[in-house]
């Protein structure tokens, strides 16, 4: 078995083959040994997607909001109260969705399981 290290994942695979199982890169031909195994396969890359975030202003995160601002007006306690109201319903009517499929998802979710698309993990961020 004659082995090629591919130029952009870095990683030795059998040259025969015609591109990476790693990556998907392919080989040039004309670096392919002699007698190889005929036109390689395309590798099907799994379907890649994000999580993202949306704001549904409806339910109990809606209704924690609309208190707060009902008692916002109430000075100076509920000021304060009706500010921690508001943002704690709109952080309650954040809804993760598949940004492929739209498929609602959990927050820990990998996979989507609508879609099958793979999650991708946010940066720093996002």
């Amino acid at each position: 078995m004659t082995t090629k290290t591919c130029t952009k994942c870095r990683s030795t695979c059998d040259a025969s083959v015609g591109f990476c199982p790693d990556c998907g890169e392919r080989f040039d031909p004309s670096t392919l040994p002699a007698g190889g195994a005929g036109p390689a396969k395309a590798v099907e890359k799994p379907l890649q997607a994000k999580r993202v975030r949306h704001n549904h202003n409806n339910g109990g995160g809606c209704l924690v909001a609309l208190l707060g601002l009902c008692v916002i007006w109430v000075f100076p306690v509920g000021t304060i109260a009706g500010v921690l109201l508001i943002a704690v319903g709109s952080a309650i009517s954040y809804k993760f969705v598949c940004s492929h499929c739209g498929n609602p998802l959990e927050k820990t979710s990998k996979r989507c399981p609508a879609c099958q698309a793979e999650i991708a993990q946010p940066g720093f961020f996002g």
